[in-house]
């Protein structure tokens, strides 16, 4: 018990040291949407997928969302050279929570609809992420950023455990009970997830946080690819099929409960890797973890499409629940730290490394649905959920070789 206790008392003292207090504020905030993201993440597309049974469905949500992120993270720039960044960090945490409860109250009747739900829930995770990943990167120092983010991958890992477990069984539990419908229970989800980000902004608006001075929302670059803009195009690959797990998962098992568990089960694995890497990782593994990360995806995609259905599909959940949260660790760390390679160290305009970044994200998210959207409508929907995830995994290693072979920043 004691030596729990002094365990739990040096960690405590580490974090301290090596995490300023505005930087602090940002990660408690960061916790409490750990709990809305499996809602508005896994549930949202469950309960399209419930209601029209169509990968295209799907996918039409989550285009209007990543169509509008860039674009709103660089109005987000023009506003913050106006407001406080508590301010809009507020509106973005708002708009993101009203767009859950919009697709319930006017329903998920066609693609049109559900692709204008997509966008304003873009919008909202735009003027979201925008302001938080710029408190990240204004409020973290180089050699703290590996901690950083495997503290946060390692708090997400534990609301990835509850929240998913607790809200499929919720669903669940009311379609065989009767006491409520499944519409019931995504509603509470929703409500619930709204009042959450409502407190995210109060724990941002109580932070002492510089005004924003920006020079700059665009990077001219000598050259268009550079390595830090390859970095981001490949990730968003793997961060832009994260729905498929969802939908193959509810495609196995047919019911919320089970996805909720699936995913519960799934997360318990990463956890303790995810913090041991941050704390005791050196900077000089991160880009032999991203290579390895490659590997992985190409493995998992290969799995789901020659191993027998239900092998495949939990093999393949299992890894990229894995080298999901690896790749966002070292992504966004290699891809910071290149970031101040080609600011030289001008601080007014790292906000324009933001926006960019987003871009080239968004190309690879997008890049890569559009894959599995063609699959689907010029085969099958089965063809694009299966095979798609091998094909994009190919694309995503074709992007790691350039960008380790490319000498310019």
């Amino acid at each position: 018990m004691f030596e729990i206790v002094a365990i739990f008392r040096n960690e405590t003292t580490y974090f301290i040291e090596q995490i300023s207090q505005n930087a602090r504020r940002v990660i408690y905030s960061d916790l409490v949407h750990t709990f809305v993201s499996p809602l508005t993440e896994i549930f949202l597309g469950a309960f399209i997928w419930r209601n029209t049974g169509s990968l295209l469905s799907v996918a039409c949500y989550k285009i209007g969302e990543w169509i509008f992120l860039p674009v709103v993270f660089y109005l987000n720039g023009r506003l913050l050279q106006k407001y406080a960044v508590q301010k809009t960090f507020a509106l973005g945490s708002v708009l993101a929570g009203i767009s859950p409860l919009a697709l319930m109250f006017f329903g998920a009747s066609n693609n049109a609809l559900i692709f204008l739900y997509g966008c304003l829930y873009g919008i909202g995770n735009g003027f979201y992420y925008a302001n938080r990943n710029y408190l990240e990167f204004k409020e973290t120092m180089a050699k703290a950023r590996g901690y950083f983010f495997s503290l946060l991958s390692s708090i997400s890992g534990f609301a990835g455990i509850v929240v998913p477990l607790v809200a499929g069984w919720f669903i669940f539990f009311g379609t065989q009970t009767h006491w409520y419908t499944a519409t019931y229970a995504y509603w509470g989800l929703f409500v619930i997830a709204f009042f959450l980000l409502l407190l995210c902004a109060a724990i941002i608006r109580r932070g002492n946080f510089a005004p924003a001075q920006l020079d700059s929302l665009i990077i001219r670059s000598a050259f268009f690819w550079t390595k830090r803009r390859i970095l981001y195009f490949a990730h968003g690959f793997i961060d832009g099929i994260g729905f498929i797990s969802t939908l193959l998962l509810l495609y196995l098992f047919g019911n919320e409960g089970a996805l909720g568990t699936a995913v519960s089960i799934t997360t318990i694995c990463i956890i303790i890797a995810s913090y041991l890497f941050g704390r005791f990782a050196k900077e000089r593994y991160e880009r032999i973890t991203l290579a390895i990360s490659a590997v992985l995806f190409f493995i998992s995609g290969l799995a789901l499409v020659c191993l027998p259905q239900v092998s495949g599909i939990v093999l393949y959940v299992l890894i990229m629940s894995v080298i999901s949260n690896f790749a966002i660790i070292v992504s966004t760390s290699i891809g910071l730290t290149l970031a101040d390679q080609e600011n030289k160290n001008l601080l007014n305009s790292r906000y324009a490394f933001i926006v960019d970044n987003e871009l080239f994200l968004n190309f690879g998210r997008i890049a890569g649905i559009a894959i599995i959207v063609s699959l689907a409508i010029f085969g099958s929907q089965r063809l694009g959920l299966f095979y798609g995830p091998l094909v994009i995994s190919l694309v995503h290693v074709l992007c790691l070789i350039i960008f380790f072979k490319k000498s310019t920043t």
